[in-house]
């Protein structure tokens, strides 16, 4: 039971960590393609 306890966690940790560096990629791309854009901003 506590192995599967432990198994969830490091689960749960590379999900929120998946979801940062996806929520950072399209935050990057984002600024990218504005500046690309509208250089004037």
């Amino acid at each position: 039971m506590a192995h599967y306890k432990t198994e969830q966690d490091n689960w749960l940790i590379i999900y929120l960590k998946y979801l940062l560096f996806v929520f950072n990629f399209f935050f990057w791309v984002s600024e990218f393609c504005t500046h690309i854009l509208f250089p004037e901003h």
